[in-house]
């Protein structure tokens, strides 16, 4: 699943500007790292993974699965990209960003 969290990571990254910072945010009962390397474009990155211990984020959010989801800094929620591994998230990616990052 990291990979496609990578690869989510590095889209959302070359379509900003790196402007966007990306981390994961697991479930209390995953058993993943503390960081996976982001070796998208020239400056490779670390992407942070967090523990959702009480399951506060998933809830609030509405995270079922491997969900991608563009929270604005205001909280808001902007975009939840469900099943991150699917065929077409990236595409969906693509058109979330591109309602706000215009090229």
């Amino acid at each position: 699943m990291l990979t496609a969290c990578r690869a989510t990571a590095t889209t959302a990254g070359r379509l900003t500007g790196d402007k966007v910072p990306a981390f994961v945010v697991t479930a209390a009962d995953a058993q993943t790292a503390g960081a996976a390397r982001v070796t998208g474009g020239a400056n490779g990155r670390h992407l942070p993974v967090f523990g959702d211990g009480a399951g506060e984020f998933g809830r609030l959010y509405g995270a079922r699965g491997a969900t991608a989801l563009l929270v604005r800094p205001d909280g808001y929620l902007a975009a939840r990209l469900g099943r991150l591994a699917a065929t077409g998230a990236q595409s969906a990616l693509t058109d979330a960003l591109g309602r706000v990052f215009r090229r």
